[in-house]
């Protein structure tokens, strides 16, 4: 995945644990000091308004993402936030050590409240939690989760010839039906990330008119 210009928004004050543990998939609680871990903010229907890194420093909760997602994250956050003691500040993103596991694929405005965290594999990062208490989404999430409903995952596909791959756009079969959307293009030439259709895999599909000649499953 190509990198991303990333921010930080800061949020402290004396409700800033209960805040996010209400409003991330992962377990806040649980988190370790300045070690960040891979979680999203999602809407009531389980889908992902914005995932980013998550990290603490004893005092501050720091939620790095790209910059372009900031205000976003932002407005929703503060849509909750009436009631609790907390604050939210744009900042340069603190200085952490990165697990090796890199994030699978950032949700930007052209993808954002379209799946589920584990249609971008976050599950498979630590970035949700099925134990925890109530969060915002968490009853869809739980019950795909629970259900085994998963019918749409991301993965890495490859046009068979040159084009530019643009976020949110469409793939397509040979009926011109919707089975997947463009999350981000990779650093290999020609190769993409995509929430596709899982029964679609095996079909003939296209990015524009160009054929899609190679889908393998970006994780697991």
């Amino acid at each position: 995945m190509k990198p991303c210009l990333l921010t930080a928004l800061k949020v402290s004050g004396p409700d800033a644990l209960k805040f996010l543990q209400g409003h991330c998939t992962c377990d806040v609680a649980t988190l370790p000091q300045r070690q960040p871990r891979l979680t999203a903010c999602c809407n009531l229907k389980g889908r992902v308004l914005a995932n980013f890194w998550l990290s603490a420093d004893g005092k501050n909760f720091y939620l790095i993402l790209p910059t372009s997602m900031i205000s976003l994250l932002k407005k929703h956050l503060q849509q909750y936030a009436i009631f609790s003691k907390v604050n939210f500040e744009s900042v340069p993103p603190p200085e952490l050590v990165y697990p090796q596991a890199p994030c699978p694929v950032w949700v930007l405005e052209k993808t954002s409240l379209q799946f589920t965290p584990q249609m971008i594999d976050l599950d498979q990062y630590e970035g949700v939690s099925f134990t925890k208490g109530c969060y915002l989404g968490q009853e869809v999430i739980a019950r795909t989760h629970y259900l085994g409903q998963l019918k749409r995952h991301l993965y890495r596909f490859t046009l068979s010839e040159p084009s530019e791959i643009l976020v949110g756009e469409c793939l397509h079969d040979v009926n011109e039906q919707k089975m997947g959307l463009v999350m981000a293009p990779t650093q290999n030439e020609n190769e993409g990330l995509a929430v596709i259709e899982d029964r679609a895999i095996t079909q003939v599909l296209f990015y524009h008119e160009i054929e899609i000649s190679k889908i393998r499953r970006n994780s697991g």
